[in-house]
């Protein structure tokens, strides 16, 4: 065992630089592009005005690992690490992060050290070397490398082991790209058999969503449904986490009690019905409440739509809404800068074409088959997940 003080060189504080106007500047990576999986996200990365002669020792090194300094909520301890395999002396890091490299490569591998702190973050280490300040949790870091042990086998163990991990890793993630390929083939047949929603090369008959509908309402405003209203159990509230483009997003589960639930019973939505998103990204992002959820409310901004089942397929609407081209109807509607939002009155008024209810059925029907194999799929990756976290478990524990 050593200490990982012993092991690293002495921790790099980040840099933030200045305001990049014209985007020429140098790539700096943030906690917002840190993931729990240790993966760096390269969406989104910020461009700073750094002096690069100043902090020349401070760009980025293939095997570098980065761990978070201050962040976290609630539900996210600080202390997340990530690991860097990118193009050297090219990337920054911000202040708040810092990095940790190895000292001696030929006494103790970079890539198993990773994985060792991943694990301990996950088992929640990072925990008991943890403050909070004005809300914001940060790591203590001295101690924390002063005090956290490592076991240390051969570098060839440890080369192994890191080397299984990062098969197993591998998997999951190849596993993970299959249900957005799948996304992108519905989105593709939608588009094979309906045509661009805005040209209607088809020359279908034109309705607003109102006009197809059973019912299209927004949820419960104000006093009927404020935070004290929440409970453990009950009848499941439908909120903007919940709604994903074509998928119902399971996690961040909230509930009414039954006794409430009776005074908001016209809100009610059922399985089969369509949830559409209206504030943040991507607006009109559209889903179909899955049959586990025996019944629910949903919230103001989502908007619950049943379809005239004589006009419309409910799967046919939420492929409409959910592609690219349709926003483009949307445009003079969406409104707001911080986050853009569209209005359940415009929602309702959106022009949608009618083709005939045979083929929105034959859509369907592929839907069903492609979602079938979306479950397989996520039974897949969960066992995946699970071989993963066994070795984990075996090698560091």
């Amino acid at each position: 065992m050593k200490k990982l003080v012993e092991i690293i060189e002495k921790p790099i504080t980040g840099e933030w630089g200045e305001e990049d106007l014209t985007g020429e500047g140098i790539q700096v990576l943030r906690t917002a592009n840190f993931t729990n999986e240790g993966v760096i996200n390269y969406k989104n990365v910020v461009t700073r005005k750094v002096d690069i002669s100043k902090v020349k020792h401070k760009l980025l090194k293939n095997g570098d690992i980065i761990i978070e300094k201050s962040g976290g909520s609630p539900s996210q301890p600080v202390g997340r690490a990530v690991f860097f395999e990118g193009k050297e002396n090219s990337v920054l890091f911000n202040n708040f992060t810092s990095v940790l490299r190895v000292r001696k490569p030929y006494e103790c591998s970079n890539k198993y050290l990773f994985y060792f702190l991943l694990k301990g973050y996950r088992d929640g280490v990072t925990t008991r070397f943890q403050n909070k300040t004005t809300g914001i949790a940060n790591l203590k870091l001295e101690r924390f490398i002063n005090e956290l042990e490592i076991p240390l086998p051969p570098l060839d163990i440890q080369k192994k082991i890191a080397a299984t991990l990062d098969s197993a890793m591998e998997l999951i993630n190849l596993r993970k790209k299959r249900p957005e390929e799948l996304d992108n083939l519905i989105k593709s047949t939608f588009y094979d058999m309906f045509g661009d929603p805005v040209m209607n090369a088809n020359e279908w008959e034109q309705k607003t969503l109102r006009e197809v509908s059973q019912r299209i309402s927004d949820g419960p405003f104000g006093s009927n449904l404020k935070s004290e209203h929440y409970s453990d159990s009950g009848v499941r509230v439908i909120r903007l986490q919940n709604i994903g483009v074509s998928e119902f997003l399971n996690s961040n589960k909230a509930f009414i009690s039954v006794a409430h639930y009776e005074t908001l019973k016209k809100y009610t939505c059922l399985p089969g019905d369509l949830l559409i998103g209206t504030l943040g990204e991507p607006n009109l992002r559209a889903c179909i409440l899955p049959e586990h959820v025996e019944k629910a409310i949903n919230k103001a901004d989502c908007v619950h739509f049943v379809p005239d089942g004589g006009k419309v397929n409910a799967h046919f609407v939420c492929g409409y809404l959910n592609q690219p081209a349709t926003l483009v109807l949307a445009e003079g509607s969406i409104h707001g800068q911080t986050r853009t939002r569209i209005s359940m009155s415009q929602v309702a008024t959106l022009p949608i074409f009618i083709p005939p209810l045979e083929l929105q059925n034959r859509f369907a029907d592929f839907v069903l088959a492609v979602e079938a194999q979306k479950s397989e799929v996520k039974k897949s990756i969960e066992e995946s997940q699970l071989l993963f976290d066994s070795l984990m478990s075996e090698y560091f524990e």
